[in-house]
């Protein structure tokens, strides 16, 4: 049996280069900048089509061949992270995919279990003030926040406002203030906004417009964003109590956040995805062993992520990856195949004590022909 796989190793940068761009990511990188990056390794002078003669050093050989020798020889499994917690979300799946009645159990049909509401902090805990409902304003609704499609804010209403489908579109929260006017269509009596602009327009009633991912991060180029609506949660009921929310719920929230959560949301002001003070969130409650009402799940956007909890020995939490990978795999102590080919150096956590060399040695493999 033979099994094939592109390879790539990147070429080095010269010091002058690195100093010059090796921090920046890869969206900030100039076309210049890029074309830099791209060659295959080389050690040699020679050149294959305008490039240098690729060569594959030795070490990434023995890398290879030696996570192969692992695999085959049934190894001990090494650096599997803690983090993230595995988190998942399934909005509009469909009826044969297995996570959509879990999620569903969890935000109710269409959502009808997640509530709006602000951010408090209480020493290390952390609380959620909820927000007015257009129910408690007597406006003909059950939601727990509004719903502004985007045709319907104006170029210059609200100072900073990206549109979905603008190139330079992130998750924003913006501070207004907005009027609404009530209607009704097939399905009964409604509520609109029907202006909106920022926190000093003077509109009648003050909220934040929740703009989150326009859902284009795997989008093809030209492609248009599926979202068409923004959640407005109106403003802080200051007559409600706050409601805890569950120290796991925070943790599993945390060790869940994704590489584009802790990247794409700046305008929250947190390291922490949305965990900051007066932040809006949205929210589902559940009671705890008191039969107390506390926050079990939270997100910064109505659809957001559930973490996937299990029944683990210790807590039912988020399944992290180390959960999946058997103690025998993990903390065996004695030399596997692999470490006696390879060798091995002594690491806190994992293998065996002490060191020792290894037995086999690769030499760079140099490009002969195409």
């Amino acid at each position: 049996m033979e099994t094939c796989s592109p390879t790539y190793v990147r070429g080095m940068l010269t010091e002058a280069q690195y100093k010059e761009h090796g921090g920046k990511k890869p969206e900030e990188l100039s076309e210049e900048e890029k074309e830099l990056r791209a060659p295959f390794f080389s050690t040699a002078e020679e050149e294959v089509e305008g490039r240098r003669k690729p060569v594959i050093p030795g070490s990434t050989l023995r890398g290879m061949v030696r996570a192969l020798v692992e695999i085959i020889g049934y190894g001990r499994v090494r650096w599997v992270g803690r983090e993230p917690a595995f988190t998942f979300r399934a909005v509009a799946a469909s009826k044969d995919d297995p996570l959509r009645d879990p999620y569903r159990d969890v935000i109710g049909a269409f959502g009808r279990n997640v509530r709006a509401g602000y951010l408090e902090r209480k020493g290390e805990d952390w609380y959620v003030r909820p927000a007015l409902t257009p129910e408690v304003l007597h406006w003909p609704s059950k939601e727990a926040y509004l719903k502004v499609k985007e045709r319907q804010i104006g170029s210059k209403d609200i100072p900073g406002f990206l549109r979905l489908n603008s190139p330079d579109y992130h998750p924003q929260l913006h501070k207004v203030s907005f009027n609404v006017e009530f209607g009704r269509g097939k399905s009964g009596p409604f509520v609109m906004v029907s202006q909106i602009g920022s926190s000093e327009a003077g509109y009648p009633h003050q909220g934040v417009l929740v703009c989150s991912g326009n859902m284009m991060e795997s989008g093809q180029p030209g492609q248009k964003s599926p979202r068409k609506n923004h959640a407005l949660v109106l403003a802080s009921d200051t007559k409600a109590d706050t409601i805890k929310i569950n120290e796991k719920a925070v943790n599993d929230y945390k060790e869940g956040l994704t590489p584009f959560q802790k990247e794409e949301l700046k305008d929250w002001g947190s390291k922490d995805g949305c965990l900051k003070k007066d932040n809006p969130v949205f929210y589902v409650t559940g009671r705890n062993s008191t039969n107390t009402e506390e926050v079990v799940y939270f997100g910064h956007c109505p659809n957001f992520r559930i973490s996937a909890r299990q029944p683990f020995p210790d807590a039912n939490r988020a399944a992290r990856p180390l959960d999946f990978v058997l103690d025998k795999l993990r903390d065996q102590l004695d030399p596997d195949l692999a470490d006696a080919i390879f060798g091995w150096v002594e690491e806190k956590e994992w293998g065996p004590k002490d060191q020792r060399a290894g037995r086999a040695f690769f030499t760079d493999a140099t490009f002969i022909e195409a």
